[in-house]
């Protein structure tokens, strides 16, 4: 039995506020479903942030219900949770998944879930973040387990969770990777969007990664696409999505950007389609500015261009590539401030969070530290 494993479509998403981008997520989706009925899968797992927000837009709302339409009607069977970007935190809101539930065309799992297909029990819960996760771990994490292991049959875990050893930076974590049920045969992770596969404890963990760039450094990587998990033979393919928009990340200096400018010009002027490109430019005193002719050339003939501009010396320093990341230019600022560790905890969710979500995290938050004297403050505010 072939199952797709799909993640961070980000459907609705205008990166760079251009329509064509948004299209291009359609575009991504649109692949992954012609893909899934051209190889004969039976079941289609999204592991969250199918939408970029908890409230799409008609048309993303819309363009969603054709495809998994189209799904529906070639006996594909999709069961989905909701993930940071689309899952609604205030009470009385359902994310948009519901809809397509109510439609027929998916089975959410939410707040969590377990149903069976062809043998295989597939176990699903929402994002949550790292202080509701270590409840939720300690009773119903434990029933799944009990499950998973009770069964000869092999069972999946489908999640939309940050586990701590597929990441780059320490403490950004919502999951420790021993707290992790044991008993499943394939853990089908969602919200890290470069693709991941590994062994674990003689199991198989991967993260398909996105379907379109939404980060410079999802298209440093170059890799856009989902996975197809073989039950029986007990292995992963790699499905990349071909024919989508090229997305360059060209990287020039000072010295050497009198020539490589040019060629940049060519490679983009060959492209089928107009790209999107990334230009980090490193100098020491002579400004971009200086390029401004072949600039305009690259920028007619791209859909975007975007131009970074770093003194030399700077990517030492504070460089990826260095080890010094955001999470840890945060952990600094947060000492310098005097932040409590709560504190920090909820900046930290806030900052790794959409901004539709935010008033929802805050609201949950305040419910935790006040307590019954929340209803109080909320009966006064109304």
């Amino acid at each position: 039995m072939k199952i797709a494993h799909v993640a961070d479509t980000h459907l609705g998403y205008m990166q760079y506020h251009l329509r064509e981008r948004k299209e291009d997520f359609f575009k991504a989706f649109t692949k992954v479903v012609d893909k899934c009925i051209e190889e004969g899968v039976e079941l289609l797992l999204h592991a969250g942030d199918l939408f970029e927000t908890y409230h799409p837009d008609v048309e993303s709302l819309s363009f969603a219900i054709a495809q998994f339409k189209r799904l529906k009607e070639a006996g594909i069977r999709t069961i989905a949770i909701t993930g940071n970007h689309d899952r609604a935190l205030r009470k009385g809101i359902y994310p948009p998944q519901e809809i397509l539930a109510q439609l027929g065309l998916l089975e959410l799992l939410d707040p969590y879930g377990e149903v069976e297909f062809n043998g295989v029990s597939i176990f699903g819960f929402r994002y949550m973040p790292r202080r509701y996760f270590e409840k939720f771990k300690e009773k119903t994490l434990v029933e799944f387990e009990e499950k998973a292991l009770s069964r000869s049959s092999p069972s999946i875990l489908l999640f939309h969770q940050a586990v701590d050893q597929f990441l780059p930076f320490p403490d950004a974590y919502e999951v420790l990777m021993p707290e992790l049920p044991k008993g499943f045969a394939y853990y089908a992770a969602g919200h890290i969007h470069v693709y991941r596969v590994e062994e674990v404890n003689g199991a198989l963990f991967s993260y398909p990664g996105s379907t379109e760039f939404r980060t410079l450094l999802e298209a440093s990587r170059g890799r856009r696409g989902f996975n197809i998990y073989d039950v029986e033979a007990g292995r992963v393919r790699r499905v990349e999505l071909e024919g989508l928009r090229p997305f360059i990340v060209f990287k020039t200096s000072q010295a050497e950007a009198p020539q490589e400018l040019k060629e940049l010009l060519e490679v983009v002027k060959s492209q089928p389609q107009r790209p999107v490109v990334v230009l980090i430019y490193q100098f020491k005193e002579l400004p971009i500015e200086k390029f401004t002719e072949v600039l305009k050339k690259i920028e007619k003939h791209s859909l975007y261009l975007k131009v970074i501009k770093r003194p030399e010396g700077v990517e030492e320093s504070v460089g990826a590539e260095r080890g010094v990341t955001l999470h840890q230019l945060f952990e600094a600022y947060a000492r310098e401030e005097g932040l409590s560790n709560r504190v920090k905890k909820l900046s930290w969710e806030i900052i790794n969070s959409s901004p539709d979500s935010v008033e929802g995290i805050v609201e949950d938050f305040l419910k935790e530290e006040l307590g019954e004297l929340y209803d109080s403050f909320s009966s006064v505010e109304e």
